[in-house]
């Protein structure tokens, strides 16, 4: 038998190695699924909401936690935030991207948002931050009908879906306006004790599902700006194309000023004899075109003009020391994707400090951020952050 098997194997090499892989490749496609053909059990739930961000026009989230312009919840006050679909992104900004490589998927496609807070009376818009509403997204696929429990007005009130006296319902909901002008309502109960759990229903269903995703924790609760942009930089704007970096003080004499001329760092101001340290500078530029806001001081709401909320800077300044360097313009330079000879600038204003990497900053719109960064120190201490210390030939030491 053996010497049969040998005699074969002699004879046709190449098609028992054919054999051999093909037997492979089903076995790793039975093993790794790549077409989602033999899902089972929650996967292979279909989804409450079956939508993706090309089939959506607006989004209208109502929380009874949000804020209103008095700093009251929004049960004495109306605050609906909107969420309104503008152009698509550019491929390379989307957030999500194909697994591996993706030979079997494909991403959807991403979309520029515009946020719309309304406080009352008041009303303020923003470009949304295109990331968190891909999140949303991501987990609103996530969501499926699997897990359920009958409605009835005693389990309502438990998972936290109930209505008041007039019908109104009192907790997070998520109106979805689709292209065609229909529109569907998820409502959204309490969430799991493990928090990676949430309890949803789509319109007036007679079913409440527990979806495997907590679709509460990306929908904002209680933050009517939860999906203000973020980023304070131009989301293309890499490392490498910042060319310049100035921190301009009320002392004239403090300025810091600092130049990429030919690939290479220079101290333009305070002079130095000596080299810069351009591993440090590169640090500073990686840093601010990473920049997100962390907060937006005082955006709970107002009725003036005072910056975009109404909030006094004053008041939000209380909670930020004050350096004698402070308030400083920072000024950072920076070439456009195909055009190195244009320049542009981006201006922010550092007006306060705390915990140590904490800053308030004022943008070139007036708007109040706060950020986190630890590299913002190093302007403000320039001889001793960003100057090479080894002493140069012929240099005396004081002059370094």
């Amino acid at each position: 038998m053996l010497t049969m098997i040998q005699d074969k194997l002699r004879e046709n090499p190449g098609g028992i190695l054919f054999g051999v892989n093909a037997l492979l490749a089903v076995i790793l496609f039975f093993q790794y699924n790549p077409l989602g053909l033999f899902a089972t059990g929650y996967a292979a739930a279909s989804p409450l909401l079956d939508i993706s961000q090309a089939d959506v026009a607006k989004i209208e989230i109502r929380d009874p936690d949000f804020r209103g312009a008095s700093g009251e919840s929004a049960s004495s006050e109306r605050v609906v935030v909107t969420l309104t679909r503008q152009s698509e992104l550019p491929r390379e900004q989307w957030s999500a991207t194909d697994e591996a490589g993706g030979v079997f998927s494909r991403a959807e496609p991403e979309f520029a948002w515009r946020l719309q807070i309304r406080r009352g009376e008041n009303v303020q818009e923003f470009p949304a931050d295109a990331e968190r509403v891909a999140e949303l997204f991501g987990n609103l696929a996530e969501a499926r009908r699997h897990h359920y429990v009958p409605r009835s007005y005693e389990k309502d009130r438990d998972l936290e879906m109930g209505t008041d006296s007039t019908g109104r319902y009192l907790g997070l909901s998520l109106g979805f306006q689709l292209n065609d002008g229909e529109k569907h309502t998820l409502y959204v109960g309490r969430s799991s004790l493990r928090g990676n759990q949430s309890y949803l229903r789509l319109d007036d269903e007679k079913e409440v599902y527990l979806a495997e995703t907590n679709l509460r924790s990306v929908a904002g609760p209680g933050e009517a700006d939860y999906f203000r942009n973020r980023r304070l930089v131009p989301p293309n704007l890499k490392t490498a194309a910042v060319t310049g970096i100035h921190a301009e003080f009320a002392d004239a004499a403090a300025l810091v000023s600092l130049v990429k001329d030919g690939g290479v760092w220079r101290m333009q101001s305070p002079p130095i004899a000596g080299s810069v340290r351009a591993d440090q500078v590169e640090q500073i530029a990686a840093d601010i075109v990473e920049w997100k806001a962390i907060a937006f001081p005082g955006a709970s709401g107002g009725n003036g003009a005072k910056n975009e909320v109404g909030v006094a800077t004053s008041e939000v300044l209380k909670d930020f020391e004050t350096p004698p360097e402070f308030p400083f313009v920072l000024r950072v330079e920076y070439t456009t994707p195909g055009n190195l000879t244009d320049r542009s600038e981006l201006v922010f204003t550092v007006l306060g400090r705390k915990n140590f990497s904490n800053y308030l900053l004022r943008t070139s719109d007036g708007s109040l951020v706060e950020i986190s960064s630890v590299f913002i120190e190093d302007l403000l201490n320039p001889r001793e952050k960003l100057v090479d210390r080894q002493q140069q030939p012929g240099v005396s030491p004081l002059l370094q």
